[in-house]
């Protein structure tokens, strides 16, 4: 008989209150910028490498790497926008979401955020929290 595992932790619920549907609606259309213009880009490469074929070389291997160059620009332009597309819908949603939470009186967006106790700050956060006179956050 296999060992039973161990229950799953359970999960500690998400505070959303300091959280202003305005500032995630301000991060969703940024995102949607950047996915707008990933995107332009992906399709003017797309169209240059098509109206400019590689030159044909005497070596093999710069043929191969030329093609796998075109290859890599065009896919990592898709594939910042679809990133970047995933990432302004789902802040839209959670906009949406922080936004009917306010309306129903759920939420405070004025409050100050709470962080977990169990969440250790990092670098950067304790950084920031150093730069505007919070002072050093003790883990």
């Amino acid at each position: 008989m296999p060992p039973t595992a161990e229950p799953a932790p359970e999960k500690m619920p998400v505070d959303l209150n300091g959280i202003r549907p305005r500032d995630l609606v301000i991060g969703a259309l940024s995102y949607a910028v950047v996915c707008v213009l990933a995107w332009q880009f992906t399709i003017a490469a797309g169209t240059y490498f098509a109206e400019h074929p590689a030159e044909e070389s005497s070596f093999y291997v710069v043929n191969r790497l030329t093609g796998l160059a075109r290859v890599v620009v065009v896919s990592m332009g898709a594939l910042g926008a679809g990133v970047t597309g995933i990432a302004s819908v789902g802040q839209a949603a959670l906009a949406v979401q922080v936004a009917i939470g306010v309306m129903k009186g759920e939420l405070d967006p004025t409050r100050e955020r709470v962080l977990p106790a169990k969440r250790k700050a990092t670098n950067v956060e304790q950084l920031f929290a150093m730069m505007s006179g919070k002072g050093k956050q003790s883990d």
